[in-house]
């Protein structure tokens, strides 16, 4: 099957289908390549970070980075680049990324009882949070021309959601 062919889900906006770009504990940075229908090394991170959730796009949407949107994926166990999983949105990381708006989801995977119980970011351990905006606030530091990322809050559930209609909207105009 192509990643072409993932659909936003039946559920969309609460549950989405996340699709993997950037594995949990992945020191490299790939991108969905629309074109050529793969998942590409966009390069070699800079720092010696490694993503601390699985970092996913949601098919069936547009920012305006003129990416889908992004996000990151808690799970209990290792998952593998270009897996599709059914998520539910728990909250959102807003984030300009050299004067772009690029903000983030956040998500759960549906299909794990160890996260039946987490509907919301405040579910979750702060700190969990924490990690995810010090690796967005660093993992471009020691880039050669480094953009300033700024993260300006995050919210729970009810805004993660308005970010992932927006987004759909967005889609829907192109």
């Amino acid at each position: 099957m192509s990643l072409r062919d993932v659909r936003i889900g039946q559920a969309a906006p609460e549950i989405v289908n996340a699709v993997i770009e950037i594995p949990r504990g992945d020191h490299n940075k790939y991108e969905y390549d629309e074109e050529m229908d793969v998942i590409k090394l966009d390069r070699v991170q800079y720092t010696a970070m490694a993503c601390p959730q699985n970092y996913v796009f949601i098919p069936d949407t547009h920012c305006d980075d003129g990416d889908h949107l992004d996000g990151f994926l808690f799970s209990s166990f290792d998952l593998t680049q270009a897996c599709v999983v059914e998520a539910r949105v728990i909250g959102v990381i807003y984030m300009d990324d050299g004067g772009e708006q690029d903000d983030k989801v956040l998500l759960v995977p549906v299909e794990d009882m160890r996260f039946d119980q987490v509907n919301d970011v405040s579910d979750l351990s702060p700190h969990l949070i924490e990690e995810i905006i010090h690796y967005l606030k660093h993992y471009k530091d020691i880039k050669k021309a480094p953009g300033v990322v700024e993260i300006t809050g995050h919210k729970g559930r009810e805004e993660g959601v308005k970010v992932v209609v927006e987004a759909i909207n967005a889609y829907d105009q192109l």
